[in-house]
């Protein structure tokens, strides 16, 4: 079966305050294992865009860990979509070779999309929550994202849009981990010492996920 989604296209170019649009598909019969995708062509540049479909399913899919590339004129854009049913914090971690890259957690009301352009975070050298940047040189890594909290009812879905127009490229990654980021442990280095009366020290907490 065929949707045609011109009239949600004409619409949302009618609503400019809309950055996203997201199209959920509901399965309301007692039928299992339908496969669906998104395709659209951009007009300006003819590239095609091939978007599977994918099941919210089990909190371990509120997750994501997706490869990214800035190489030559190559766009990496990351969206996460809450597709519960009450609202959902989320983290994010960019990591790249030697380095990596702290977001401050979000929080995304129901049918709410953050989109994580990381060619405008490079270039435009926008500080993470430790005010690192990451560097014009580096060109690809990994992006990391995790629900947090919500008990496990929170359900988010996420993709990872690599498209170059030079080489009329366009890829999709959606690979969840095997479980969400969970406390694991906390130290305190130095772990022990000796000070007098008024004295101080400086101590580091390590906190591992």
């Amino acid at each position: 079966m065929e949707l045609n989604l011109e009239p949600l296209v004409e619409a949302a170019l009618n609503r400019p305050e809309l950055e996203t649009v997201s199209v959920q598909v509901l399965n309301e019969t007692a039928t299992l294992g339908l496969i669906g995708a998104l395709c659209s062509t951009e007009r300006a540049t003819s590239v095609t865009y091939d978007v599977p479909l994918r099941d919210s399913g089990p909190v371990r899919n509120s997750t994501g860990s997706y490869p990214w590339r800035l190489d030559g004129d190559y766009s990496s854009t990351v969206t996460i979509t809450n597709v519960g049913n009450s609202s959902a914090k989320f983290a994010v971690t960019i990591k790249y070779e030697d380095g990596k890259y702290l977001l401050n957690p979000q929080e995304l009301e129901v049918g709410e999309t953050a989109a994580f352009d990381l060619r405008k975070i490079r270039d435009e050298q926008i500080p993470d929550r430790d005010g690192n940047v990451i560097p014009k040189t580096v060109s690809g890594g990994q992006l990391r994202w995790s629900v947090i909290g919500g008990g496990g009812n929170s359900r988010l879905i996420g993709r990872n849009q690599v498209v170059s127009i030079s080489r009329n490229v366009s890829s999709s990654y959606s690979c969840p981990m095997c479980c969400p980021d969970s406390f694991y442990h906390l130290a305190i280095a130095p772990g022990g010492g000796t000070w007098p009366v008024g004295g101080s020290s400086r101590s580091s907490l390590i906190n591992s996920i």
